[in-house]
C-alpha cells in the first residue's frame, strides 16, 4: 500500500476508482488512463492528475442513444 497521499500506486488507484487492478491495467494498455510517473522504480499517478482526469471524464457529453435501434435485427421470412 502506498502511504504517500500525493501519489497513487496501481492497487490504491484501483481501490479509489472501485475497479479491479486487472481492469485498471486494461485501461492503461488501451490508453484510457493518464500516463503514470515512475518514482524510484515504482509506477505511480499524482493524485492531482487523476482528479483532473476524472473531472474531464465527467465533463464529456454523454453519447446519445436516440436514433440507435435497440434489440436484435429481425431476419426476413
Amino acid at each position: 500500500m502506498n502511504n504517500n497521499k500525493l501519489t497513487l500506486d496501481k492497487p490504491t488507484l484501483a481501490e479509489e476508482l472501485n475497479i479491479s487492478v486487472r481492469t485498471l491495467e486494461r485501461m492503461i494498455s488501451d490508453g484510457l488512463m493518464p500516463e503514470p510517473c515512475e518514482k524510484i522504480g515504482k509506477i505511480v499517478w499524482p493524485r492531482v492528475v487523476i482528479e483532473q482526469w476524472l473531472m474531464e471524464q465527467y465533463k464529456k457529453p454523454e453519447q446519445s442513444v436516440e436514433g440507435k435501434k435497440r434489440g436484435r435485427k429481425r431476419l426476413a421470412p
